[in-house]
């Protein structure tokens, strides 16, 4: 969040500075993850897959979506923190700041000291978990247990992602949903570049049956390979096998399978395990290299930026974006409330009702379904159907103080003072800065004679918002309320 104020601060709330922002970061991992490379592989192997890493069709979304730089701001900090541990050969005061950033940006980071422990072993030729390796293994683990110990305080959980995706369903058949999924849908849109969705809402992806053959296959390979992976790293100290288990410990939080998520997938999770990935893939390219191998490298290198150019023209705009969610998931939840959005946005009323029906009609317990109609219809003054809109979402999320909040504005502008109060109050109570709230209140009870909570209320909007434009018809009837009572 921090990052997103610092941008709206510097340039503003322009999208197109929130996305040179997001290329940026992209651009500076590729450099730091190159400068990290060239330490443990021939140079030329570490230029391809730092460029690999640049070109991925996969690595669109965080680049593109101006939400997807949680990803891309850990790696930054655990590169940063690496690099930096690599200089000093101990764990220091820029290195523990680097990787307090990196836990401060997603949960993910809390598999990185294991890792580096593991790359200190295969590429520096120390013994495991050695005095040295420890010295700085130590702290940063002591770090992951201060990190989970303050989200707890204050948030009350460790980890959450949402709603669980695989709500009521046995663990096997989430472990068997999965590996399907990871072979037939995750590695073909990194490695391939096909199978391109933004969300994966059910009932696209069915979950898996204990009967399916494929499922069992995949989730069998995986385990294969995992099991190959830590057999050689720890008798043969393969830098490949160290890449492998990189991917799978950063896919693994995202992966349903440790925690619980709303969704089974999406391209931004692949964007850190995709190192291991491009890493592997160069190294099986330029070792002994050969006129086929050469042919294939360049073949694959113009591919993948084909495929990413022409998937950075769905994230250049709201409406593609939309678009291309409903095109290729049809059951998306999400896709057709985006796409309704936009056209509420644009004011096109005949077009966003449509969206947002089918929205409801796909998931009719989503509260945001009833509170987007809501607005639709408050924007065209149908009010009496508005309040409907709102009253249902209201009942599904009672906590939501925007939908109090229009419910206070319609019975405002009813003639309901009452009830506008109390539910500019219920706004009140779910979020007290809210300051158009304060201003209504101070509004209705100027109007019902109640002046000491008006006098409050306008003070309470002053407080947060001195420079609204309604500040200063504000400041001048406080001064004249004061006046008169010093007359008095």
């Amino acid at each position: 969040m921090f990052s997103y104020f610092l941008t709206e601060h510097i340039v503003g709330l322009t999208p197109l500075f929130f996305r040179i922002f997001n290329i940026l970061l992209h651009a500076c991992n590729a450099a730091l993850l190159l400068r990290l490379l060239r330490k443990r592989m021939p140079e030329k192997a570490a230029f391809v897959a730092a460029m690999f890493f640049v070109i991925l069709p996969n690595q669109g979304e965080v680049a593109g979506i101006i939400t997807g730089r949680s990803e891309s701001l850990m790696l930054l900090f655990l590169l940063l923190c690496w690099l930096e541990l690599d200089h000093q050969e101990r764990f220091s005061t820029f290195s523990g700041v680097f990787f307090a950033c990196a836990l401060l940006s997603k949960e993910s980071a809390v598999m990185f000291p294991f890792l580096w422990a593991m790359s200190e072993f295969v590429f520096k030729r120390g013994e495991f978990f050695d005095r040295k390796c420890l010295r700085s293994f130590l702290p940063m683990l002591t770090m992951v247990a201060g990190s989970i110990g303050l989200r707890w305080i204050v948030l009350r959980r460790v980890f959450h992602g949402g709603d669980d995706y695989f709500a009521g369903v046995r663990y096997a058949i989430r472990l068997l949903t999965v590996a399907k999924f990871f072979f037939t849908q995750s590695l073909v849109s990194l490695a391939a570049g096909l199978r391109f969705r933004i969300d994966y809402s059910r009932p696209m992806i069915p979950n898996s049956s204990l009967q399916d053959w494929r499922s069992w296959l995949a989730l069998t390979v995986g385990l294969f390979l995992i099991g190959i992976a830590v057999y050689a790293l720890v008798r043969k100290r393969s830098p490949s096998a160290f890449w492998i288990l990189w991917a799978f410990a950063f896919w693994l939080p995202t992966s349903n399978l440790l925690v619980k998520l709303d969704t089974l997938g999406a391209g931004r999770f692949l964007y850190v395990p995709s190192i291991g990935y491009c890493v592997i893939l160069a190294h099986a390219l330029l070792t002994k290299p050969s006129p086929p191998k050469k042919v294939f490298l360049v073949t694959l290198m113009t591919w993948y930026m084909v495929v990413s150019h022409a998937r950075s023209r769905v994230w250049a705009t709201q409406l593609g974006i939309a678009q291309w969610m409903v095109k290729t998931n049809p059951f998306s939840n999400r896709g057709w409330e985006s796409l309704g959005c936009y056209y509420l946005s644009q004011q096109n009323w005949s077009d966003a009702r449509p969206a947002f029906e089918k929205a409801v009609e796909l998931d009719s317990r989503r509260p945001e379904n009833y509170y987007n109609l809501g607005i639709l219809e408050y924007q065209q003054r149908n009010f009496p159907v508005a309040k409907k809109y709102f009253l249902t979402a209201c009942s599904l999320n009672p906590r939501d103080p925007d939908t109090w909040e229009h419910l206070g504005a319609i019975a405002q502008i009813e003639g309901e003072k009452s009830t506008a109060i109390r539910n500019y109050l219920q706004v009140l109570a779910l979020r007290p800065y809210h300051a158009t709230s304060h201003y209504n209140l101070g509004r209705l009870f100027m109007e019902t004679g109640h002046l000491d909570l008006a006098v409050f209320h306008y003070r309470e909007f002053l407080a947060l918002t001195p420079g609204d434009a309604d500040a200063g018809p504000v400041r001048a009837l406080l001064e004249r309320i004061h006046r008169d009572h010093s007359n008095l």
